[in-house]
């Protein structure tokens, strides 16, 4: 009844005594690759991380697939807007300059007020480290006074 491939051979002489380990280290093996299959589902971390590779991946893909689009498609567009931009240097020069002024002037305002922030920002960072060190300082200072009061207390209870 009972086969040579029969795992439970009671007192048999032919069995393999490496057989119950090597048993024992399959199914181990198997439990840690349970384990390990659970523990991936359960890492919320990394599913939210490879799912944002992915959209991050496809988002720069159709931004490449669309930027050909444009590119393939400027030639055209400036064609077209070439005659159009020509009439309005004939037809009124001073829109014209009007225009190329005032994007001129927007980008020194934005430039300046770059700056501005740049600087403000700067001095900011300088302004919060000079507190910090203020309340750093009023800390120590409150803990040796504390200490101070501490041991005269002590000198006073000892005679």
């Amino acid at each position: 009844m009972s086969s040579s491939t029969d795992p439970v051979q009671v007192g048999s002489a032919s069995s393999d005594p490496a057989r119950p380990r090597r048993n024992v280290d399959r199914i181990r093996g198997e439990l840690a690759a349970t384990v390990a299959a659970l523990a991936a589902k359960a890492d919320v971390t990394s599913q939210a991380q490879a799912t944002a590779r992915q959209l991050s991946a496809q988002v720069s893909d159709k931004a490449r697939q669309v930027g050909g689009q444009v590119m393939g498609n400027a030639p055209q567009l400036i064609k077209a807007a070439g005659p159009a931009a020509q009439r309005v240097m004939q037809d009124s020069p001073g829109a014209a300059a009007g225009t190329v002024l005032a994007v001129v002037g927007m980008v020194m305002l934005r430039r300046g007020r770059h700056r501005r922030d740049k600087a403000r920002k700067a001095q900011q960072r300088r302004r919060r480290s000079t507190t910090h060190r203020r309340r750093r300082w009023g800390r120590v200072l409150a803990v040796v006074g504390w200490l101070i009061r501490r041991r005269r207390r002590r000198r006073t209870k000892k005679p």
